[in-house]
């Protein structure tokens, strides 16, 4: 058969477009995802910047804004706004200044704290304390107070420097407040905050009137840039965030940007495309490059490769069409193609059927014989076919578990492979000669020993020799502790279910022999065990101390509990059924608080569950502790505070309806259906004072409403508050307030005077 030309020209043809194309659209594909990966990265770094400054600077303005709030809510601050400052008041105004002078302790770069009593005509700020309309800041606080809003941040410029504020209107609630607090931070302050650079771009941050609070360049601050392009596109977006590309002064630039919904403050970063897509040219050059370079190797070695091949074609097609001419016509690599590829298939898939119906055949197997659904004959079968040893006497079964994680490297994701890699280890120690098979089951490792002799004695000390080995090398090459349960011996295969769950049996003593152990099941199932008896003495001074909140106690009962069931041989069962009991009364006192005790969060078994997979007396007490009785504890602890809270909300109500009245503790804890002493705890935790100075308190604020509001006397307001004669009610007034009624009525009226 002769070749013509033309079917070189093919090889070549095809040699070259299966060569160059693939780079031409791989060199495409990946300047066109270089390009975009690195623009999003970009817009994502910005992004995140942006957002990390926004929470930087927000939760510094949120801590200035709380410390505001805590402070105007003193009694302090409540009292100086009723009164007008005077030099006399300097107790109280020194008391203000300390409070003022903590405030600018704290590392919130605080310039200067303002408090200005507009109905008194004052304020108090680093310069003392001065006359309100002699003040620098007359005309700026009163236009603060003009406004709306009752607390607000707002800009500001004030002697050629620039600063924020956060206004407070005084008193806090009150429908026509008559005072201001003012906070106020320098730019540079939030500028220092607003200190992360990439280099990229310019990042700067607006007020609410788009005016500049923070920028690279220190001339911008306090420019106004409301009239810019791309901040009428922000201010009209009703997104919180986003990104868009715009022209400004004939470039590129991109537009990041973050909408405060705290202080209406805009967040923003100004980067040109240009300097994003710098990286992008020079990487698509060097694309461009690569791929020219590649191709242009491509087509040398193309044209040396189509010669080659060319030249055993018509040998290898000649061999494949052998001495029939059913391949005429047919493409040579066709044809070629065909018979090999007719032939690896058959034996890849015979190959592949045989090993996966072996595998799945022997793990049927295994779990049929540990199921007990094999008689000895179909066992014998079945095992034949996995080269099973024809001379054996005497069998037993090693079930091997890991004790615990706890300590290790490892954690329960990595269960699956520890076991795979443990049953590769023992395969490695035992011979084959020795064994029938080694494989895990669920959670455990199981392997099935056998021996040639009938010498009892020497099998089980051989089957101990080899759990040791095993037991040791898991130890020093994983550095995992683990637990071997080794059955009785056995002379018949059907027998190995019956071997495999006493292993699984013998594991179970862990819970009092403890862990990292080898145990024979005759050794923990001979001799006489006890019947199981119920700690009841040590777990009723357990429940009591539960009940009492007291965890030392609670703990030292646990301990108590789990002394005295150690000094017992019980059985797993016996220990699994005290424990059992002694979840369901802990529960039940739960319960009968109106409350539920639960699983933690993401625990996949419950309560019994867990109980279930511990295997040892100070694992399960850990356990205990931990789960059980201290949630259980902070959940009463939880429901008594709240009935405290309650109750002592209930009496502080009694005492505002009940003031003018012949009150007394045992009235309260009478209408409240408690007994008084329980009361009186009950409120001296819940408010921080006895009941008897909270009523003297309440009443004397309600005899300084009258003195200042009313025209009593003072003999009246001392019958209406329920005091046996005048004298008691001044000697009284006098030793809270330190002046008498009567002073204080005239020192009210003095101040009223020099106002008007």
């Amino acid at each position: 058969m002769r070749f013509s030309s033309a079917y070189l020209f093919k090889i070549l043809l095809y040699s070259i477009l299966l060569s160059t194309l693939p780079v031409i659209f791989l060199g495409i594909f990946s300047y066109s995802k270089a390009s975009g990966m690195i623009q999003h990265r970009v817009n994502e770094d910005q992004m995140s910047l942006l957002e990390q400054t926004q929470s930087r600077i927000e939760q510094e303005l949120k801590a200035v804004e709380n410390m505001a709030i805590q402070y105007v809510g003193s009694l302090t601050v409540k009292h100086a706004l009723t009164q007008g400052l005077e030099p006399r008041n300097f107790i109280l105004v020194d008391e203000l200044l300390h409070g003022m002078y903590q405030m600018k302790t704290f590392e919130f770069g605080i310039q200067n704290v303002h408090m200005v009593s507009q109905e008194h005509n004052w304020i108090l700020n680093n310069d003392g304390l001065r006359p309100f309309d002699e003040s620098d800041y007359f005309n700026l606080f009163t236009g603060y107070a003009s406004m709306v809003k009752r607390s607000f941040w707002i800009s500001e410029s004030f002697d050629q420097s620039h600063s924020i504020s956060l206004v407070e209107k005084l008193p806090q609630n009150s429908m026509n407040p008559s005072g201001l607090f003012v906070v106020q931070i320098p730019n540079y302050y939030i500028n220092k905050l607003n200190s992360s650079r990439n280099g990229l771009g310019t990042m700067m941050i607006l007020d609410e009137n788009y005016n500049v609070l923070t920028h690279d360049d220190p001339k911008m601050i306090g420019q106004d840039l409301s009239s810019l392009p791309y901040i009428a596109d922000i201010r009209g977006s009703s997104q919180e965030s986003g990104f868009f590309r715009t022209n400004y002064e004939g470039n590129e630039i991109g537009v990041i940007y973050r909408k405060s919904s705290y202080n209406n403050w805009v967040y923003l970063d100004v980067t040109s495309i240009k300097s994003i897509t710098k990286d992008s040219r020079a990487i698509g050059w060097t694309t461009f490059i690569t791929c020219v370079t590649i191709i242009a190797l491509l087509l040398v070695v193309a044209v040396f490769a189509s010669n080659r091949i060319y030249s055993p074609v018509r040998r290898l097609f000649e061999t494949a069409l052998g001495d029939g001419n059913s391949g005429k016509g047919k493409d040579e690599f066709q044809l070629i193609t065909e018979r090999i590829h007719k032939l690896v298939s058959t034996h890849t898939q015979l190959t592949g059927q045989l090993s996966v119906q072996m595998a799945q055949l022997k793990d049927f197997t295994v779990i049929r014989l540990f199921q007990g659904g094999l008689s000895g004959k179909e066992v014998r079968e079945k095992l034949s076919l996995y080269h099973e040893p024809g001379d054996w006497k005497l069998l037993c079964v090693l079930v091997l578990q890991i004790d615990t994680l706890e300590g290790t490297r490892y954690n329960g994701e990595d269960s699956d492979l520890l076991m795979f890699a443990i049953n590769n280890i023992i395969s490695e120690l035992i011979p084959e000669a020795n064994r029938f098979f080694s494989t895990p089951v669920d959670k455990s490792q199981v392997t099935l020993l056998h021996h040639s002799s009938d010498n009892l004695a020497e099998f089980r000390s051989q089957a101990y020799l080899q759990a040791e080995a095993i037991q040791e090398t898991i130890k020093r090459l994983l550095h995992l502790q683990v637990s071997i349960g080794i059955s009785r011996v056995y002379q018949q295969l059907n027998h190995s279910s019956k071997a495999y769950r006493e292993g699984l049996e013998a594991l179970k003593y862990r819970i009092r022999l403890g862990s990292e152990l080898i145990i024979h099941i005759d050794d923990v199932q001979q001799g006489h065990i006890r019947k199981p008896i119920f700690p009841l003495s040590a777990a009723e001074e357990l429940y009591d101390a539960i009940r009492m909140g007291d965890y030392e106690r609670a703990y030292e009962g646990l301990s108590s509990i789990i002394d005295e069931i150690g000094r017992i041989d019980l059985t797993p069962r016996d220990y699994q059924l005290i424990f059992t009991r002694l979840i369901v009364d802990i529960v039940r006192i739960v319960e009968d608080q109106g409350e539920s005790l639960q699983a933690n969060d993401g625990e996949e078994y419950s309560l019994f569950g867990q109980l279930d997979r511990l295997y040892a007396l100070k694992d399960v007490e850990l356990w205990l502790k931990n789960t059980v009785i201290t949630p259980t504890i902070q959940l009463l602890e939880q429901r008594r505070e709240t009935q405290y809270t309650r109750i002592a909300e209930q009496i502080m109500d009694i005492i505002h309806e009940q003031y003018d009245t012949d009150l007394t503790l045992d009235h309260c804890a009478s209408q409240l259906h408690y007994h008084p002493s329980y009361v009186k705890r009950v409120f001296r935790k819940g408010t921080g004072t006895n009941f008897s100075d909270y009523l003297i308190t309440y009443r004397m604020k309600m005899a300084k409403q009258w003195l200042t509001a009313t025209e009593m006397k003072i003999s009246e307001i001392s019958d209406k508050l329920r005091y046996n004669n005048s004298q008691n009610f001044i000697r009284q007034f006098r030793k809270l307030e330190g002046v008498t009624p009567g002073q204080y009525r005239k020192l009210y009226e003095s101040d009223i005077e020099k106002l008007v």
